[in-house]
């Protein structure tokens, strides 16, 4: 059953992405000592830059809330007596990381508006470099590991205005059960 609502979630969010990820890493590092930004490159968009801001709010917070509710038919799936952290460790990997993964393809799909390619270029790119890692690691087992992991990219976003697009928000850390408390 989770097999075919994650092929949902994936299928219905890949449909309006038009394009896919860039490859390579560049040497630029960050504080948090690894390196941020994946070669990513962004064409320009038709979009201003505010433009650019709402479109790209809009699609997280739309891909948000389907990570939430695929997130929660995946919780109540789960064996009895598995663990919140069990449940949110699996779920990283098969549903929360592949989500952010999409929301990835649709702000890079929307190009970067005329004079802030770079910008968005970053911004992407460090996406997409949290993303690539994060899928590789199995270490990402709590929401702090997810914030942690996606440290850079929150800082670049946060200052570009796209708020809704944060991983240091909810739903994400709604869905770890242990750090909202329930």
């Amino acid at each position: 059953m989770i097999l075919s609502c994650l092929l949902v979630l994936l299928v219905g969010v890949a449909a309006g992405a038009l394009a896919g990820c860039g490859s390579g890493v560049s040497n630029e590092s960050s504080q948090s000592g690894y390196t941020v930004r994946a070669s990513t490159d962004v064409t320009t968009g038709a979009y201003t830059k505010a433009q650019f801001i709402r479109h790209a709010n809009a699609i997280c917070k739309r891909s948000h809330r389907q990570i939430k509710m695929y997130y929660e038919r995946y919780a109540k799936e789960q064996k009895p007596g598995t663990s919140d952290e069990d449940v949110y460790a699996g779920a990283m990997q098969a549903l929360i990381i592949p989500g952010i993964q999409f929301e990835f393809d649709y702000i890079r799909a929307l190009g970067g508006p005329k004079g802030e390619e770079r910008d968005v270029e970053d911004l992407v790119g460090t996406m997409q470099y949290a993303i690539e890692t994060g899928q590789r690691s199995s270490t990402i087992n709590t929401f702090e590991d997810l914030r942690e992991q996606f440290a850079d990219y929150n800082r670049l976003v946060r200052r570009y205005g796209i708020n809704r697009c944060l991983i240091d928000r909810v739903p994400f850390a709604e869905l770890d059960r242990r750090q909202s408390g329930t």
